[in-house]
Order: structure tokens, then C-alpha cells, then sequence
């Protein structure tokens, strides 16, 4: 061994006497060795061959052939070992180093945890939570609902996981990459980073590369990332996958990007600026711990992080923001609307605007969103117009539009979304409910009826849509598939997650004898159906429409939405169409806030208040030529009434019914209309169907009866 060898060597000096002389052994004599080198010295040589150093016991006293003396020999021996020993020392300090910064750099800690997380390998097996788990390239990590995970990216390095998130390690060591999936983590890099060091925050096609700074980041879904940062500032990226181009922004503090390859070219990342009320809880709990990056912040991007908790905006005032948009849009739809129609092209009715909105828990996490119906022109045709349900969430203060989906019955081969005409030439009836089951909140369309008017025929259709995941979608459909002289076939559809997993022959008329569908009888079948859900509807199907107004039986946990109603009555040459909107009180929409209070809203259906403040007033006439403007969208009360002479009372009654086109026997009532601009008389008297009235009319009429025979 070269250690072994080393020691026998300075053992061999150290027995040298001070002279310089020594005694050989009888058995040295025999083999002389050199002193420097330690080579066998041939018998009568003065000097060794292989050093040059002269040989004990020969004559002269001439400097060895190396330059050198005996005494500095011994020396140069002692400056090789010294000089290996250190290289050796060296050697092993940097192996540790090296393996010791290498640790450090690629190993990334859980530091703390709360709640429910789960941790996958990258072959993604689960892994045991343990205490100061260490992740590495390719782990998974993620937060359940009120759970959060602390990452010590090193000692200088610090993440922090917000609930409901998952991240995987890309890369580790001095380029470190973390893929953020959905969530948000917050990030706090306390030292800039080396020359040789990066820390990448991403998604597959969104970069946010960071150097000494502190900010969170946003995942809401795979095509959009938002980044807010505090302090410092970051280059944010994103990669077109298809044509490779690349938009870079540098943000600075006190900044946000939002960053989706949706927008235009060119226009991937957008900035902007926020305030410390945009700060979400979980960071904020963070700061609120480091007075010193507190104040930091305040200097650099101007948030002001107190201990005070964020007053939370009402979420109602948060929709109503967006409520006012959608109708500065949109408009209202018109909840009475009349015309007549000579043959199928005639538009007599504006079906856009819109219809409702509704507060519920539907996804039931315990908070609740905003349901929106509108009807807007359709892609194929301008006078079609297709009805839109569109969710909202408040989120941190904002309402977000979570999913939209057209209003309609599945049919794997529809091809078209619409559901309203301008115009309309057919009997319409259209019904909307939310029905809450142990499996779901459901928006049901418990019938959409189509019939007569133009042409023969008869449909009718029935399903349900779910909000469950930030999506709307399909959870089953009841739909008419043949009908007529064919015999009328329902198909049950049937979907998980937005995907159909199964269809079947339910009713057939024709094929009920032979055993060709699921059910001989339709009330059985639809029960069926819409039972799988968890939907109860009424026992006997055939008293729908007739004792009973509604097809969901009466212990269901329902909300009514809306109802939309057009009756088409022929009259000579064509028809007299008549269309009626009914919301719910609770899902009524209003108009300008500047309007006068006691205002009602159109349409609403009985049992709601009679007047609410800033709502819509009913449809008036040019120059106000209406006696009572707003008799067909509210409850009167008797005070009013009793202002009216009785022959006002009297025009007042029988204005109803010339609203809806009928004529009149008494040749004054009819001189009296035909002198309004609104009115247009096209139904005889014997033959107009009262059922065309709603339910404000009717009310309205008897009230106003009642009046008039007490004073007599």
C-alpha cells in the first residue's frame, strides 16, 4: 500500500543517527537499499541509478547526482508526502461538497402539511405521507379541500400549496421546474438565484421563470395560467405547440399576467395591475407572518398586507354586476308579445333578451351560483334564436362564467339548438325547474311541447342538465324520436360526465305489443327514466296539464324557473299568435335600478310580492294609451282599483282581452280599441279561448268584477 510503504520510510529516517551514519546489519550488507528512493542499490555502486543519490559506504563526498545532499533528500520525501496528503484531503472536501450541494440543490422537502394531500411517485404509486418527505423528480402532490402543503424547495426557496392543487416535479437540482395542473401555489424566493441556477413555474405550454422574487400562481384549467407578483419580478413565456412561436412579457411588481394560448396570435399573454384585495387568503396568511416582506411589498408593488381580515364582498352583489352587463346586452326578453301571422315568414314576435336568473347551490359544495337564461340569435339562422344556460361562481370578488350550454333535448342527430322563432308558428310550451335529489341539483325541463299552428304534428320532450365540476352537461334526456301516423318512440339518453354511456328504446307505440321497447305504457316509462335520477313525477301523467300544473310530483324538492307559453288562434286569412313569459320571483330579472320603486318585474308567477323595488315595468303603450299598463304582469289592489270610475273599470276589464286581439259585440268597446294603436282585433268574441290569459289577468279580472258589482 502507498500508506504502508510512506510509514516504513520515515520509520527507516527516523533510525538514522544525528551524524548522519548509521550501522548496517549483516543482512543490509547483503542488500543495500537507497535512502531517497528506496530502490535496491547494486553491490559496489556508488550512486543509485534510479535517483542519483550516492550510496552509503562509498568514497567521496561529492553531491549526489541529483543536486542534492543527503539531509535535503530526507526533506524533498517530507514535501511529497505533505503535497499527496493534501491533494488527498482536497479530493475528499469536494466529493462532499459536490454530493453534498447536489443533495441539497435536487432534494425538495415537504415541510408541513394540513389536511388531506396525497403523494404519487413517478410511477404513480401512492406514497405514505411522512414527516420531512422528501419529493423528487417526477412526484405528484395534491391538496384536497381546506389542505394545504409547504414545500422547502431548499433553504431559500419556498413554496406554499393551495387547497384543491396539484403540482408534479419536473425537473430538479439547480434547474428546478415545477408543473403547476390546477390550483394555486404561492412562491418565495428569498436570495436571487446563482448564475447557474433557474426555478421555472409552469404549465405544458406556459412558463413563468423566476430569480429572487414572491408572488403566486393561478391554474384555473389546462389553457389558461395567472401570475401576481409581490416583489421582484419574473418572465413569463407561452409556447404555441403547433408553430413553436413564443411571447414573452417581463412582469414586474405589483403586476399580474394572464397568459392562454385562446387569444389571439401574438396576444397570448395580457397584463395588468391588482390590488392587495386580490390577494387570496392563503397567501395572505403568509405574509401576514414576515413583517419584513411586508413592508418590502408596500414599497415595492404599493399592496398593503394588514392583519385585517378582507371584508368578503356579498356574492349577490357580485352577480348583480354582471347581471346588469348580461341585460345592457341582451335586453329583457318581453314577457307579452302578440301578432298575427299570414303565412310562415310574417315575424311578429322579438324572442331575444334575457329570460331569468336563479340563485341556487346547484353543484352543492355550500355555495351558491348564479344561473342565467338568454335567448340569442342562432349561428344558422337570425330569426332563430337559441336559449343559453350560462352558470356563474363568485371568484375572489369577481363573477366568473363557469360553463354554457344551449337549452335543448339531446338528439344524436339534432341539427339545430334553436328553441324560440321570431317567427313562431307553432303552439308552444316550454317549462324550467330546478330539482334538487340525493344525487344532484338538476335544471329540468319538465316539457317542451310543440303543436298545430301552421302545420300538423306534435312533439313533445323532456330532460335534465346537471352542474357538477365547473361544467354544465347533459344527465339525461327523454326524447321524442317518431311520431304521428309512425306511432310516437321515446329514446332514454343517458350521461356521465357530460359523455353518453347509454340510449334505449323506452316507449314505442307501434312496438309495444311486440315487446320492442322498455315499456308498454309512456307514464310508466318516463317515471322510469327520470327515476334513475332521483326526479319524482306525478302518479298519474294524465291528469298533467289538466288538475295538475306541473309533471314533477309535489313532494319534490323543486324551484320553479320560468315558463314560456305562445298560442297560435286562426283567424280568417291566418293567425293570432299570443306569447306570455312567467318567471319566478325568485329568478325575475330587472332593468334600469333608476326606475321608480314598486315597479313590478313581467311574468312572474302567482304567490310572489306585487311590487319590488328597481323592477322592469310592464309593456306600455305609445303615449301611455293603456288604462292599467301593468295589468298583466302584477297583482292590483282594490285602493287602486277603487280610484277608477265605473265605466273606467269597465274599459279596464274588457282591455285585457282586447291585448289579446278579441273583438267585441258592443259596438262602443270596438270603436273605443280600434282608436288604440296597439290594439289589433282579429279573434271573434264567441270563439276566444280565455286560457290565454295568465295568471295576473285572471286575478286582476275578478278583482276588478268584484269592485264593479259593489258599485251597483
Amino acid at each position: 500500500m502507498v500508506f504502508g510503504y510512506t510509514i516504513k520510510q520515515i520509520s527507516f529516517f527516523a533510525r538514522e543517527p544525528q551524524n548522519g551514519k548509521r550501522g548496517r546489519s549483516e543482512e543490509e550488507k547483503e542488500h543495500m537499499f537507497c535512502r531517497e528512493c528506496g530502490k535496491e542499490i547494486e553491490d559496489g555502486a556508488s550512486f543509485c541509478r534510479f535517483c542519483g543519490t550516492r550510496a552509503e559506504g562509498a568514497s567521496g563526498m561529492g553531491e549526489p547526482l541529483g543536486g542534492q545532499a543527503g539531509v535535503q533528500g530526507r526533506g524533498t520525501v517530507w514535501k511529497v508526502m505533505f503535497v499527496f496528503v493534501a491533494v488527498l484531503a482536497a479530493a475528499a472536501v469536494a466529493v462532499f461538497l459536490y454530493f453534498s450541494a447536489r443533495n441539497r440543490a435536487s432534494s425538495i422537502r415537504m415541510a408541513k402539511t394540513t389536511g388531506s394531500i396525497d403523494v404519487q411517485d413517478k410511477e404513480g404509486k401512492e406514497l405514505a405521507l411522512a414527516e420531512d418527505m422528501m419529493l423528487y423528480k417526477g412526484y405528484q402532490v395534491g391538496t384536497q379541500e381546506e389542505s394545504y402543503a409547504w414545500l422547502d424547495l431548499d433553504s431559500v426557496k419556498l413554496a406554499k400549496m393551495d387547497e384543491e392543487s396539484r403540482i408534479q416535479i419536473r425537473s430538479a437540482g439547480k434547474q428546478l421546474e415545477v408543473q403547476v395542473d390546477s390550483g394555486n401555489l404561492f412562491f418565495n424566493i428569498k436570495e436571487p438565484l446563482g448564475d447557474e441556477e433557474t426555478l421555472d413555474i409552469r404549465t405544458s405550454d406556459m412558463v413563468v421563470g423566476i430569480r429572487g422574487t414572491c408572488g403566486w400562481v393561478e391554474v384555473p384549467d389546462g389553457d389558461h395560467m395567472r401570475v401576481y407578483i409581490l416583489e421582484g419580478k419574473v418572465k413569463c413565456s407561452v409556447t404555441d405547440p403547433d408553430s413553436g412561436k413564443v411571447q414573452k412579457e417581463n412582469i414586474q411588481a405589483g403586476e399580474m399576467a394572464e397568459m392562454s394560448l385562446s387569444g389571439k396570435d401574438g396576444e397570448w399573454i395580457r397584463t395588468g395591475s391588482f390590488t392587495g384585495a386580490d390577494i387570496p387568503d392563503f397567501v395572505r396568511e403568509e405574509l401576514e407572518e414576515d413583517e419584513g416582506l411586508k413592508a418590502k411589498i408596500l414599497d415595492g408593488s404599493g399592496p398593503d398586507i394588514s392583519l385585517e381580515e378582507v371584508p368578503q364582498e356579498d356574492p349577490a352583489a357580485i352577480f348583480e354586476r354582471v347581471l346588469s352587463e348580461l341585460i345592457s346586452a341582451y335586453g329583457i326578453f318581453n314577457a307579452n308579445q302578440s301578432g298575427v301571422m299570414v303565412n310562415t315568414s310574417d315575424v311578429w314576435m322579438d324572442p331575444g333578451g334575457v329570460i331569468s336568473a336563479t340563485f341556487l347551490d346547484f353543484d352543492l359544495d355550500g355555495e351558491e351560483e348564479m344561473l342565467v337564461c338568454h335567448a340569442e340569435p342562432s349561428a344558422e339562422d337570425p330569426v332563430d334564436y337559441v336559449i343559453l344556460l350560462s352558470m356563474y361562481e363568485a371568484v375572489e370578488g369577481n363573477a366568473v362564467l363557469a360553463s354554457q350550454a344551449p337549452f335543448i333535448a339531446y338528439n344524436d342527430y339534432r341539427a339545430s339548438d334553436a328553441s324560440l322563432s321570431g317567427n313562431d308558428w307553432s303552439n308552444k310550451e316550454l317549462r324550467v325547474n330546478a330539482v334538487r335529489t340525493d344525487s344532484g341539483c338538476y335544471i329540468m325541463c319538465e316539457e317542451f311541447w310543440i303543436c298545430g299552428g301552421f302545420a300538423d304534428g306534435m312533439a313533445e320532450n323532456y330532460w335534465a342538465m346537471v352542474y357538477r365540476d365547473g361544467k354544465l352537461d347533459y344527465a339525461g334526456s327523454f326524447t321524442q324520436v317518431a311520431g304521428g301516423s309512425a306511432g310516437f318512440a321515446y329514446t332514454g339518453y343517458e350521461f356521465e360526465n357530460g359523455t353518453l354511456v347509454n340510449s334505449q328504446i323506452y316507449y314505442d307505440e307501434v312496438a309495444r305489443q311486440e315487446g320492442g321497447a322498455l315499456y308498454m305504457d309512456f307514464g310508466d316509462a318516463i317515471k322510469a327514466f327520470f327515476g334513475k335520477f332521483g326526479i319524482r313525477l306525478i302518479d298519474d301523467l294524465s291528469q298533467y296539464g289538466y288538475n295538475q300544473t306541473s309533471l314533477l310530483s309535489d313532494s319534490s324538492d323543486k324551484t320553479a324557473i320560468f315558463e314560456f307559453i305562445n298560442r297560435l288562434e286562426p283567424i280568417q286569412g291566418g293567425y293570432q299568435c299570443n306569447a306570455v313569459l312567467r318567471v319566478d320571483a325568485a329568478s325575475a330579472v330587472f332593468g334600469d335600478p333608476s326606475l321608480e320603486a314598486g315597479q313590478p318585474a313581467p311574468g312572474r308567477l302567482p304567490g310572489d310580492p306585487s311590487a319590488s323595488e328597481g323592477a322592469l315595468p310592464a309593456p306600455s303603450s305609445p303615449d301611455g294609451e293603456y288604462l292599467l299598463p301593468d295589468i298583466s304582469s302584477r297583482y292590483l289592489t282594490g285602493e287602486e282599483l277603487r280610484r277608477l270610475s265605473k265605466e273606467e273599470l269597465r274599459l279596464a276589464r274588457n282591455e285585457v282581452y282586447a291585448r289579446h286581439g278579441r273583438m267585441f259585440n258592443s259596438e262602443d268597446l270596438q270603436q273605443y280599441f280600434n282608436s288604440k294603436s296597439w290594439y289589433h282585433g282579429e279573434i271573434l268574441a264567441d270563439r276566444f279561448d280565455e286560457s290565454v290569459l295568465n295568471e295576473y289577468e285572471k286575478k286582476n279580472l275578478d278583482l276588478i268584477r268584484d269592485i264593479e258589482g259593489s258599485m251597483q
